[in-house]
């Protein structure tokens, strides 16, 4: 039986996936701080360490070895299931040295290790969307010819904060040659996200806005980015498909429209060969 130690300070939160994770077979252990997380491994061990970012003591990714490492694991999920993931590539803030070597690292992640893009979140790298220490991964990005994801769901007081969509809007003008996926509908800040944004996934943010506008509102919106620009996701396990689709199947999209929702905007950004 595989092993998994869950790093999380969140205990809801981390119960909550130690649980799920329980159910599908796993062994799995829960600590809430890098220095318990190391004891643990000191003297049982993990086949797979599943951590938060920001802990009380130390920062996450001191437990995975850097950016290399986790590519590594993404590599090792792709190659053992090419059926049904695709992974992007991390990268984490580190002074002159995310400038200098993050470039190269995501082309290794890409060429050699076959992952089919990146994945910034700005609030995790203390940096703005439109910083410029992310010109040059940005533009390795664009020559490598992958899509970048940006998470975008600004909670700051006025939702104006380093992961604004009106920030990475500003980079999608710089880089016009980059396929810029903005994550979650750009929070609640979606309308800037709708003037300005490119591709959109509707991850976390869809649930919320029902309950907040209702059904015939968010109709409205995912109409008004339109299905050539959206891309069906969830967050997933924090957030369930059945939510989901319950409010989809309530659109008015037609069944070609779902299918390019669901499937055919993002086979065509990964250049799926077996796209509809």
């Amino acid at each position: 039986m595989k092993s998994i130690l869950i790093v999380e300070d969140d205990i809801t939160y981390g119960m909550m996936l130690k649980t799920w994770l329980g159910k599908k077979g796993f062994q799995v252990a829960s600590v809430s701080s890098i220095a318990r997380a190391q004891k643990h491994l000191e003297t049982e061990g993990a086949d797979l360490i599943l951590s938060d970012l920001r802990l009380p003591d130390k920062d996450g990714i001191d437990l995975s070895g850097g950016e290399r490492q986790k590519v590594a694991l993404a590599r090792a999920l792709v190659r053992e299931h090419p059926d049904r993931f695709r992974a992007f590539a991390d990268v984490t803030a580190s002074g002159a040295y995310f400038i200098e070597q993050t470039p190269y690292i995501l082309e290794e992640a890409v060429e050699e290790y076959g992952l089919s893009g990146l994945k910034l979140h700005p609030t995790n790298l203390h940096m703005d969307a439109d910083d410029l220490r992310l010109v040059p991964v940005l533009r390795k990005a664009a020559e490598l010819g992958v899509p970048v994801m940006f998470h975008a769901n600004p909670c700051r007081l006025g939702f104006h904060d380093n992961c604004a969509p009106d920030k990475i809007n500003r980079m999608i003008q710089v880089f016009p040659d980059l396929e810029v996926i903005t994550a979650h509908l750009g929070g609640m800040k979606w309308q800037d996200a709708l003037t300005g944004c490119t591709w959109v996934d509707m991850s976390y943010i869809l649930p919320k806005l029902a309950g907040l506008y209702g059904i015939e509102q968010v109709n409205r919106i995912l109409r008004a980015f339109g299905p050539e620009r959206l891309i069906f996701a969830t967050d997933f396990p924090d957030g369930e498909y059945d939510a989901y689709f319950d409010i989809l199947d309530q659109m008015d999209f037609s069944d070609a429209e779902i299918t390019q929702i669901a499937w055919g905007n993002i086979a065509g950004l990964l250049a799926l060969e077996d796209r509809p």
